[in-house]
């Protein structure tokens, strides 16, 4: 038996971390989530994920300065961001963000990214 992809929700709105956490679980991934960039920073730090799915906007600095924040501590981890803001996707993917989705999304298209992003 293998061990699932882990994949860590930064994702402010309870609503919707939970939707995502079970939806995820449900397809066969291990996941945790936290509310903020700065818990998802600690978290990664003492327990790395295979990939991170964050919202744009958070508490404690945005999605793209936690992408950042990684990068700075050597953390490669893929990050696919989400947001409720359009036109973002170019400042996404300048930051190094292995995708971008505008809320709400296609579960199943994401899916499909988050698998992509996960096959390197």
């Amino acid at each position: 038996m293998t061990t699932p992809q882990r994949i860590l929700i930064v994702e402010d709105n309870q609503l919707v971390r939970r939707m995502l956490s079970r939806r995820l679980a449900a397809v066969g991934f291990g996941v945790s989530s936290v509310e903020s960039s700065t818990e998802a920073i600690a978290q990664l730090e003492g327990a790395p994920v295979d990939l991170v799915l964050s919202d744009v906007n958070l508490p404690g600095g945005d999605g793209f300065e936690l992408i950042d924040r990684m990068r700075e501590r050597a953390m490669e981890t893929p990050v696919i961001l989400i947001s409720g803001a359009t036109g973002d996707t170019r400042a996404a993917l300048a930051h190094g963000a292995a995708g971008y989705f505008e809320k709400p999304f296609d579960f199943d298209a994401l899916v499909g990214a988050i698998e992509l992003a996960l096959a390197g």
